[in-house]
């Protein structure tokens, strides 16, 4: 059986030698000197060793008894810019911490989680498929929020939580510094601000029925979940109480728990009884927020105190973030078959839009479905001869074309979300393609302008 700490940290050398903007990490700065403290002024590299030497995080394994460790980038060094730099940054830090996990100090005992620059919500989604089926990372872990302002709920993430739902991936709720609570002499920010920042994040996602939109998004909360196990009674009955919560939610959030996993950095016996109370042994996760000394330095014991198995928490935590990308999706192939499936589908869909097959009438028969119907940008039903003689005849739309989602909904069905820009203006488009006879077609097109975009 096996010891799996799925809270720890670590800080790429790509952030301490980059020459990055200095809002773009979430806090850190870098003094005179060249030394790169934290918010509350410690000294991070020096103070920490194991952040950047995965030899030294080993060792503390080991003193801890701890077998596998899951690691995900300090929270000090989230990627918070709105810019396209932001994108670069997590790309950088992502390609580091892949290196650090996948390097012989490290000797397979580490599993990555990806930073993402939630800030650009599809360029988020795009480099967690990068993460996940390039570089073998087992996640991602993303600030409880707010993002560029904005909380969770309402940041425009619905591409990224279906990413983590098509491959089959958990997405780590973790605060980062947490608004008015910003006093580092009382170290409030830590103390009260991350716990009531990570139940306020997934009050949020249950309440407002982004739960029920994304209903295979799996989360683990940081910290047992901070104070959610004592507000979740509060929730619940509230949301029984008023009509109106009813109406966004379909369930009290604590009905969407049998997707929640949360980890065990409490502190005390008594603490993690009342995690097991509520969430059950199999949805909890040995974690000790290493290497801070704000987490739990020997969790063993503590766990065992409290009744608590770490080798069954370890099997938890090897299936929920496997260390092996190249297996199954929940759509039955592989990750590397994912991104084949996605580039296959963006070919066929921008061959549609260009000259070679709108000049070609056997070639659109061949890729639009015989029983293919569009609603078109007015409102206009269009069935598939109507379409077939109406692209054969107009210009190609291969430019201002932009890709979003390509989503396997099921075995042969593809769903596909871009847009595309010309002198009419801005058209939000949607596509279904279906597998038949091992030929991809076009089965259904939308456009909406943008004007009419919700």
């Amino acid at each position: 059986m096996t010891v799996v700490d799925v809270h720890t940290h670590m800080l790429p050398a790509q952030v301490l030698a980059g020459d990055w903007p200095p809002a773009l990490a979430a806090g850190l700065r870098t003094t005179e000197d060249g030394r790169l403290l934290s918010p509350t002024g410690e000294r991070l590299p020096a103070h920490y060793p194991d952040l950047t030497d995965p030899a030294a995080a080993l060792a503390r394994m080991d003193r801890q008894g701890v077998d596998r460790a899951v690691v995900s980038l300090t929270p000090h060094a989230y990627a918070v810019g709105t810019g396209p730099e932001a994108t670069r940054y997590a790309r950088a830090a992502n390609d580091a911490l892949a290196a650090y996990v996948g390097s012989a100090a490290a000797a397979g005992r580490l599993t990555g989680l990806a930073t993402l620059p939630v800030g650009r919500p599809e360029d988020a989604a795009a480099e967690l498929e990068r993460a996940v089926t390039r570089l073998g990372l087992a996640g991602a872990q993303i600030t409880t929020g707010p993002v560029a302002g904005r909380p969770l709920d309402r940041a425009g993430l619905d591409a990224l939580f279906t990413v983590c739902e098509t491959l089959d991936v958990p997405l780590s709720l973790h605060p980062s510094y947490c608004g008015p609570l910003q006093d580092p002499d009382l170290f409030l920010h830590n103390s009260v601000g991350a716990p009531l920042d990570t139940a306020l994040a997934y009050a949020r996602l249950a309440a407002s029925g982004t739960l029920d939109r994304h209903a295979r998004l799996r989360l683990v909360l940081a910290h047992g979940g901070g104070v959610l196990a004592q507000l979740l009674p509060r929730l619940d009955n509230n949301w029984h109480y008023r009509a109106d919560l009813r109406t966004r939610a379909h369930h009290p959030p604590s009905a969407y728990l049998d997707r929640v996993w949360c980890d065990t950095v409490v502190h005390t016996a008594p603490a993690l009884r009342h995690l097991k109370e509520t969430f059950g042994e199999p949805h909890l996760l040995l974690g000790t927020d290493a290497p801070y000394g704000t987490g739990v330095a020997d969790p063993v014991p503590t766990l065992e105190q409290a009744g608590l198995n770490p080798h069954a928490l370890g099997g938890t935590a090897e299936r929920l973030f496997r260390t092996v990308r190249s297996g199954p999706t929940a759509t039955g192939h592989s990750a590397e078959t994912v991104v084949d499936l996605r580039e296959e589908i963006i070919r066929l869909e921008s061959s549609l839009l260009g000259a070679e097959a709108r000049n070609d009438v056997g070639r659109l028969e061949q890729l639009i479905h015989h029983d293919f119907y569009e609603i078109g940008r007015t409102g206009k039903y269009w069935e598939r001869e109507e379409v077939i003689r109406v692209l054969n005849s107009i210009p190609d739309q291969v430019q201002g074309v932009t890709f979003d989602r390509v989503v396997e909904l099921a075995p042969g069905v593809v769903h596909v979300r871009f847009r595309t820009e010309d002198s009419v203006g801005v058209v939000h488009r949607s596509s279904i393609w279906t597998r038949e006879d091992g030929r991809w077609q076009q089965r259904y097109h939308q456009g909406t302008p943008d004007t009419q975009a919700g």
